[in-house]
């Protein structure tokens, strides 16, 4: 038996995607039961009795009533052919909604569309990578890796301004960034759902360590000399619920100290530096490898002064909280800086979407780790750079691309 349109019941031919009369989808849409396959069994059983009274020879009454059984018959098969017989309740059809394509022969059904997944994608060729502030080390070193990774993989990757460490792992998450540079404890929080972060963030991987972001609380007020001076002070904590937001939380917690001991501020480092510079504030945590640009313009122009972080206060600190280590800025980091001054460090880390292929991130990895040579000659931070600490003070699993890096280096990292 012949298969008729859903629509307009016309006859298909075999093997057409589309009704010749109206267009609709042949595939993958249900069909009704041709009506016009009921009317000559129809014609049929209302003509028999005509049939017996001919044989009886009724005469011309029974002609006249025949052709008028012939022409309802006609009737019935103009109406199928119009379609004006369906009824969805009873052939149980259901509409469906029919996009229509320029570029095909015929609408597009919209449902079962395949879609081809990321796997079956080719190789990536542009990224994004999140950063920080425009004054701040993560812009700058994001710039050298970007333009390294182009380099030695022909992989663009486009640098972008951002809030620091919270704002480019929820970039991950959201896919607006394939790469970011965060500070590891925040990499951590994030993980775990902690602090700033209402749910567990889990939708990027390590790829590895770069370099110590030492906490510098910069001031220009002579009679700040530790963190328990801050008391009463105006000082900027950087931006609510950022990375330096709850490092001076935790280094304030670990001196005595509160929010409400102090009269906090919100500010970026390059507002940060204007502000100390004006009087407006007097002091800042700053995150951020040194020499920290904004803390470099301030320096140059104004006696400043860096607060250091150690004895008892640094011991608290570290035992409570794992992601920081003692570390020294050496004298003559900055202008007017003649002494090494003890502090506390995180450290910044290059993450990546864990989507990304395993290949492709093994060759990021590479490129950056097989050529620290060449990094360090484009930014000082290079020279942090090593195996060692790529793959030490991490508390979040790294990319699988990266783990086959590492493994061929004789190093083992945690995955998932």
């Amino acid at each position: 038996m012949a298969n008729f349109c859903e629509k307009c019941g016309t006859p298909l031919v075999a093997g057409s995607k589309f009704c010749e009369r109206c267009g609709t989808p042949t595939g993958n849409v249900p069909v009704r039961q041709p009506v016009q396959a009921q009317v000559p069994q129809m014609m049929y059983q209302q003509a028999q009795p005509m049939v017996k009274a001919i044989k009886k020879g009724r005469g011309l009454t029974v002609v006249i009533s025949l052709l008028i059984i012939i022409a309802i018959g006609a009737g019935l098969l103009f109406a199928s052919e119009k379609g004006w017989f369906h009824n969805e309740e009873v052939c149980g059809c259901e509409e469906v909604e029919l996009v229509e394509d320029s570029t095909s022969k015929g609408p597009e059904v919209t449902q079962n569309l395949l879609i081809p997944t990321e796997s079956e994608t080719e190789p990536v060729q542009n990224l994004v990578m999140g950063t920080g502030g425009t004054q701040g080390t993560y812009f700058a070193y994001g710039g050298v890796l970007a333009n390294h990774i182009k380099g030695k993989t022909g992989i663009t990757v486009d640098v972008l301004s951002t809030d620091g460490s919270k704002a480019n792992i929820e970039g991950i998450c959201d896919g607006v960034f394939q790469l970011a540079v965060v500070q590891n404890d925040i990499a951590a929080y994030a993980w775990g759902g902690e602090n700033s972060f209402d749910f567990a963030s889990q939708d990027f991987r390590v790829i590895g360590g770069l370099y110590t972001e030492p906490v510098q609380i910069i001031t220009t007020d002579p009679t700040i000399k530790s963190v328990a001076d801050l008391k009463g002070k105006r000082v900027a904590i950087g931006s609510a619920g950022s990375g330096v937001y709850y490092n001076a939380v935790d280094i304030l917690a670990a001196a005595g100290l509160t929010l409400d001991d102090i009269y906090a501020q919100y500010f970026s480092f390059g507002d940060s530096a204007v502000l100390l510079k004006d009087g407006k504030i007097d002091a800042a945590f700053i995150v951020a490898g040194a020499p920290t640009p904004a803390v470099g313009e301030l320096c140059a122009t104004t006696d400043t002064y860096i607060v250091p972080i150690d004895g008892e206060i640094a011991r608290r600190l570290i035992a409570e909280n794992p992601y920081f280590s003692e570390c020294v800025i050496p004298a003559g980091t900055y202008s007017g800086q003649y002494s090494d001054v003890t502090t506390v460090t995180v450290k910044a880390t290059l993450i990546v979407k864990e989507t990304m292929s395993e290949e492709d991130v093994y060759n990021i990895t590479k490129a950056i780790y097989d050529n620290i040579p060449e990094i360090n000659q484009a930014h000082a931070k290079g020279a942090e750079l090593s195996l060692e600490n790529a793959t030490s003070g991490i508390y979040v699993p790294f990319h699988m691309g990266a783990a086959r890096y590492f493994a061929e280096k004789g190093i083992a990292v945690e995955t998932y």
